[in-house]
């Protein structure tokens, strides 16, 4: 059961990261004065995408959904 704890509280600190950065992003991109880094968008989509491969196999989490080579 400690193993399961952990990566519950694990996985919650990666999705309150993710919400920093996505809050973050929204700001940058409906600011008018700052011009958007594309970049960021497609690396935060990259990395959200990563998150639910981790619990696959190798072969499996290169496939996941939204993560183009």
């Amino acid at each position: 059961m400690v193993v399961a704890d952990l990566v519950v509280d694990r996985y919650l600190e990666v999705a309150d990261a993710f919400q920093l950065d996505i809050e973050n992003l929204e700001a940058e991109v409906f600011s008018p004065d700052r011009p958007v880094d594309v970049g960021r968008i497609y690396q935060l989509k990259r990395e959200l995408f990563a998150v639910p491969a981790c619990g696959r196999s190798p072969g499996r989490a290169a496939a996941a959904p939204g993560l183009r080579h």
